[in-house]
């Protein structure tokens, strides 16, 4: 009868060893994706704040010095107009190369993930089935041994 009873105990161990392992590969299974932080990006497009220029009012100058004058400022500004126009392209394909990386890096995880994630769903979708066997074996052969001694005690 005691046997019987150890038998019972190891298959009904054995089988829930078996359910406590797939549940973990389950959990394994559904954590939550990497996610790709665009931070820096959000970062970069809020770098180019606007300026406000402003001051007193200058004298008076003849019509000749405000036409040389406006002249000049539109030539510096065409030039600082190339050259933000420069800097904001050259900024945008930094970005642009960073982002094709970080995709061409989730889709490589991705693909890696996928990989490992076929033979974990081939696991929990079939259980340790020849573990389960063995437990229920075991567990019936002790319920045969505590029956027979039963039967035996009367």
């Amino acid at each position: 009868m005691v046997a019987g009873a150890i038998l019972e105990l190891a298959g009904l161990a054995l089988v829930a060893l078996d359910v406590r392992q797939s549940h973990r590969e389950g959990e394994r299974l559904s954590r939550p994706d990497k996610l790709i932080q665009v931070g820096a990006a959000i970062a970069h497009a809020r770098a180019f704040a606007p300026t406000v220029q402003g001051g007193g009012t200058p004298p008076v100058p003849s019509l000749e010095e405000r036409v040389s004058t406006l002249e000049d400022e539109v030539e510096r500004l065409q030039r600082d107009l190339r050259a933000a126009e420069e800097r904001e392209t050259h900024a945008h394909r930094e970005m642009t190369d960073r982002f094709a990386e970080w995709i061409a890096e989730a889709r490589r995880e991705t693909f890696d993930l996928g990989q490992a994630l076929k033979g974990l769903i081939g696991t929990v979708a079939a259980g340790n089935v020849r573990r389960r066997v063995a437990g229920v074996a075991l567990f019936g052969a002790g319920l045969f041994l505590q029956t027979v001694g039963n039967l035996a005690a009367l």
